[in-house]
């Protein structure tokens, strides 16, 4: 992991670089510095200037980054009893596995119920979106799937209003758009409907799993995407939908960090699930990253009654995978209430510059060390 720092947040002219995670066929990489120098005795003796030769050169030449997980996945007795087979010892249940059970594709571990929750504002980037996480669910088949949208109502929808046609009121539309709207129906009018039946119809048949397994709620615009991360936490509670894992996305605008948060849309899952319970695709130390930060922090904690850690962990716009014990924390707790307590545009209390969704965004890496979950980084920023 590199202890790598940003002077200030508003600085523009710090850029983000690639995470480094490479998919082959059954073994993921995460960059391992010491790996990479090790192996290679042309690359650099620096953890930052092997980083940066793996993305320019390395990638390119199909070098190793890191060691490989070994294939813990296995596990003899689901094997044996999912395929119905007459085998009572692990050695022999290995042995038919790769004598017919590689060939058959026969299933030798748990499926996992992955929620993926994106927070989709801007409304040009649906297609690309719609495309990574269908590369996520097809590299992932193993797993049962839910996709669970928030899109909130705000310019990015009116600036996609049609207002020189007179459309037809069509009340069944209408209708269909309201029970998508729980908690702001108030925004839902004769203008505006139509374009949301629009949105939510591709959305609905865009996906490569079942049209019931994908909700879209359509909500006021409030605290960035961490405003609808608590709507859709909060519909998967109303749901008492058992999940093992959560996967957060929001669209993130700007190019290059968009790159690398949603870079964790090409991990295969399963081996890593073995090993932890949270995995966070992008990393800055964040008492470093704003100035009086920690103030912001230190209010949020008491709110919810928690000691002070320094260590926080995580960046503005984090995207990252949880396993529903993180998202349990919050069950407690009144999620309407926490989403009207954030205000796009309006300042915590007094702090100049700093909102209350900044220090949110941090949080659920405070989360993560609080509950003790196994943690993965993948990303980094410069």
């Amino acid at each position: 992991m590199f202890n790598i720092f940003l002077s200030r947040f508003d600085k523009f002219n710090w850029f983000i670089f690639m995470l480094l995670l490479i998919v082959r066929t059954q073994i993921f990489y995460a960059f391992d510095p010491t790996f990479y120098i090790n192996k290679y005795s042309d690359v650099p003796r620096n953890d930052i200037a092997a980083f940066y030769h793996y993305i320019n050169h390395g990638f390119y030449e199909n070098r190793v980054c890191a060691a490989s997980f070994e294939n813990t996945n296995f596990d003899w007795q689901y094997y044996v009893k999912t395929n119905n087979l007459n085998i009572s010892t692990e050695n022999e249940a290995k042995d038919h596995y790769d004598d017919i059970g590689k060939i058959e594709n026969l299933q030798y571990c748990k499926e996992f119920k992955i929620g993926i929750l994106l927070h989709l504002y801007s409304l040009d980037l649906m297609n690309e979106f719609i495309d990574k996480i269908n590369h996520f669910i097809k590299i992932n088949m193993l797993n049962d799937f839910y996709i669970k949208i928030n899109i909130p109502i705000g310019d990015n929808i009116n600036k996609h209003l049609d207002l020189s046609k007179d459309l037809e009121f069509d009340q069944e539309r209408f209708n269909h758009i309201l029970n998508q709207t729980p908690y702001h129906k108030n925004l839902i009018n004769n203008k505006n409907y139509q374009i949301l039946y629009d949105i939510s119809n591709k959305l609905e048949y865009s996906f490569d799993i079942s049209k019931n397994r994908i909700q879209i709620i359509f909500s006021e615009n409030r605290g960035a995407d961490i405003g609808g991360t608590f709507l859709l936490f909060d519909q998967i509670f109303k749901e008492a939908l058992h999940l093992d894992y959560i996967v957060k996305l929001h669209t993130k605008t700007h190019y290059p960090w968009r790159q690398v948060l949603t870079s964790i849309l090409k991990l295969k899952v399963n081996k890593l699930f073995n090993y932890y319970e949270y995995i966070d695709t992008c990393h800055i130390p964040a008492e470093s990253s704003i100035p009086d930060l920690h103030f912001v922090n230190n209010r949020l904690l008491k709110y919810f009654n928690l000691p002070y850690y320094k260590y926080f962990g995580f960046s503005a716009g984090t995207m990252f995978i949880t396993s529903m014990k993180m998202i349990n924390f919050f069950k407690s707790y009144d999620l309407l209430a926490l989403f009207h307590e954030l205000n796009l545009g309006n300042y915590f209390h007094s702090v100049p510059g700093i909102k209350l969704e900044h220090a949110y965004e941090r949080f659920f890496g405070y989360i993560a060390n609080y509950l003790e979950l196994e943690q993965k980084i993948i990303g980094y920023i410069k």
